[in-house]
This record gives structure tokens, sequence and C-alpha cells, in this order.
């Protein structure tokens, strides 16, 4: 790719999902008949001030928002960004989206996707890579097409929003691609109805996509959120007593500044509310896989073994570690009120922790207890994670 990000061709394939282009990215948000349309605006909104506060590069910038901004939002839609950084090219994949790195000498390409993490996929690549597939996760390669039968080679998808169902960044040219299959069209859902104006642009008016391939029957944004929110409203812990700020945001009753919008907490007297509560950070894996912390883990080899996974009161982190040093069912982190707590399972190799000032590494003793503060940094076999929040005491 070239060193200039908004220099590298992008070429829009069709279909009914929404791809934008702004100084130093390029979005992809799926999109069908269940899709959240004030998520997908906020969305738009948050990647386009991002992309306005670091133009040549606003990889990092993205990432971090991107992040926070999942971890308060009641509904998302699947969605994927490929950003410019200073020194590479920045993925955050979320959901059913995947990136797909297509060799300039053919042959299969490698694919990244947004459900290798129950949050998000945050990767960074060089900056001369080969072409990128940006689409929906359960696409298929063959059934990609350009917009237009013989698109010439100088065409680029320049800035602003548009249908589609994929696009292409970087070489090869759309001819190089495989052959379309051919299939029966069906009729596609109605495209979304965006007047957003992107870097003082024209609004986009909708317009009728080209056919494309039926989708795969999958579980729609509303019926996984009833799900995930039935599975909460069953847990002891999911509900909290806390203050909320001036702007209804759910706080816990020791921090002076709301986590959210950071506006001091003493504006208004001090009444006790029960209510569902929040995500309280991340985990963030060396490898770029982030994690929202709105439910208890396990971690380890083979986490889907403990019994707390088989009977649906934790979700698992497996975590790939070719030293031999992990165990499969090494560490625990449990939700109590306002507090992340981290839990060694009895791990034959140990479990460590370096908090954001600390030198060196602390073991814990087995099945001890430690309150993780944010910044704090933890160790299991050869692999290291980060405790990140806003919720940081003042």
């Amino acid at each position: 790719m070239s060193e200039n990000f908004d220099d590298i061709r992008a070429v829009v394939h069709a279909g009914s999902d929404l791809i934008a282009r702004l100084p130093g990215l390029v979005a992809f948000i799926k999109i069908d008949h269940d899709t959240d349309q004030p998520s997908v605006n906020e969305l738009l909104e948050l990647i386009r001030t991002a992309s306005g506060t670091a133009p040549q590069a606003p990889g990092s910038g993205v990432a971090r928002q991107l992040s926070t901004w999942l971890g308060r939002a009641d509904s998302a839609p699947d969605f994927g960004t490929v950003a410019a950084t200073a020194d590479g090219i920045a993925l955050f994949l979320h959901g059913n989206v995947a990136v797909t790195r297509i060799p300039a000498g053919g042959g299969p390409g490698t694919t990244i996707s947004g459900r290798e993490a129950a949050f998000a996929v945050d990767r960074m690549l060089p900056s001369r890579t080969d072409a990128l597939l940006l689409a929906g996760g359960d696409l298929d390669l063959s059934s990609v097409t350009t917009p237009m039968p013989g698109i010439p080679d100088w065409a680029s998808f320049q800035a602003g929003i548009t249908a589609g169902g994929a696009v292409t960044i970087g070489p090869p040219a759309p001819s190089s691609l495989p052959a379309p299959r051919e299939s029966a069209p069906s009729s596609p859902p109605t495209p979304p109805k965006l007047s957003e104006r992107i870097a003082g642009g024209r609004p986009v008016e909708p317009r009728e996509p080209l056919p494309v391939a039926a989708p795969r029957a999958q579980q729609s944004q509303r019926e996984r959120q009833a799900e995930a929110d039935e599975g909460v409203k069953s847990r002891p812990g999911a509900y909290v007593r806390g203050f909320k700020c001036s702007r209804n945001h759910l706080n816990d009753p020791r921090v002076s500044f709301c986590a959210v919008c950071g506006i001091r907490m003493d504006q208004l007297t001090g009444v006790l509310v029960h209510e569902r509560r929040p995500p309280l950070g991340l985990l963030v894996l060396d490898a770029g896989s982030t994690f929202v912390l709105d439910d208890n883990y396990i971690l380890g080899r083979s986490p889907e073994v403990s019994t707390e996974v088989q009977s649906g009161h934790h979700r698992p982190i497996r975590v790939d570690d070719t030293s031999g040093a992990l165990s499969r069912v090494h560490a625990e982190i449990r939700l109590e009120e306002w507090d992340v707590q981290l839990i060694d399972r009895g791990s034959a190799n140990g479990t460590f922790v370096a908090g954001p000032e600390q030198k060196g590494w602390t073991r814990l003793a087995p099945r001890q207890t430690f309150v993780l503060s944010p910044g704090t940094q933890v160790r299991i076999g050869r692999r290291t994670f980060t405790f990140e929040s806003s919720a940081a005491r003042f």
C-alpha cells in the first residue's frame, strides 16, 4: 500500500450495507432490517470526529474511542474500520465483520474476524501490506463483484458515504478478484435512510442497491440483545446500587467524577438507585484482542471445561500459549459490586500482577482475590493483558 493512506485506491462492491471513507480511514457498517438507526448515526459521528482530530493517522485514536463507545452503548451494529497510524494500519472489528488480506500474486488470503473476540479485535498491520477486503464476515469472496463491469483502474471511492456490500482497499485491481458465482438474485433489504453530513459533504440519499446473494440466516441484533439481557438479569451481581450524575450515568458511589462524561458527582443530592451495572472496563490482551468487562470470565487454555462456564455463570476467554505454562482453568475475573477481582484458580505456574507504578511482578497465592485498578498488568503463562477503565477513583 502507499504510505499516504488517502492515496490508496478503494473500490466499493455491490450491496446494501454502509461504507464510509474519511481522511485516514475506511469504515464498513453492517445493515439489516433490525439495525438500530440512532446507533449507526452515533457511530458515524464518532468516526467522523476521530478522523477530523488526526486526519493523517487517526487509527489509534479511533480504536480508543470505539472501545469506550462500545462499552457504554446500549446497542451497536456490527462494524469494522481500517485506519492509518504513524507506523502502520490499524484494524478494529466488532461482531460479524472481517478483513481479508488479498495477496498480490493471487492465491488464498488470510482473514481476521471480529468474532475472534467477545468484544472487538484491535490489530495492527504493517503499512506496506497486501490489499484488504473489508466486509461482512459471512460474505463469500467469490460473490464479490465490482459496482459496474469494466470499471477503469483509476476509479476509486474518494470520500463520503455509500451503500455497498464490501470495499477493497489497495491493489490488486478489481479484475483480479475471483469471478462471481452465478446465482438467482433475491430481494435486498431496504437500504438505510441516511442524510449524515460527512466531512462537509452533501447529504447522501439512499439508492437502490444491486441484487446480492441471499444472506445466511442469523440471529438479529435485537434477539441477541434480548438473550443477553435475560442472562444478565438472572445473575445476582448484575444489578448494583450507585449514584447518577446530572446526565443520568450510573456510577460507583465511591467516585467523585462520572466515569462516562467526567462531570463532578456533587451536583445532585446523593440518592442511591438500584439499576443494571454498566461495564467496569476492558481487558486488553497483548495480541490486541479486547474484552468488555460486563460479566464474569474464566481465562485459560481450555476455560470451557470449568463448572462456572458450563453452568452459564461465567464466560470463557481461551488464551493461546505455546509455552505450556498455561493451565486449562488458570484464572478468574469476577465482578463484585463495582470492583473487578482477579483470582488465581490454583494454576500450576501462577498468576502475576504489576500495578501501574510497580516495577516487577507479584505472584498471587492460589485462590487469592486481588482487586484490579486501572492500568494493572496481569501475566498468565507467557501472555499478558492490561485492565483499562475510565472509572479511576479520584
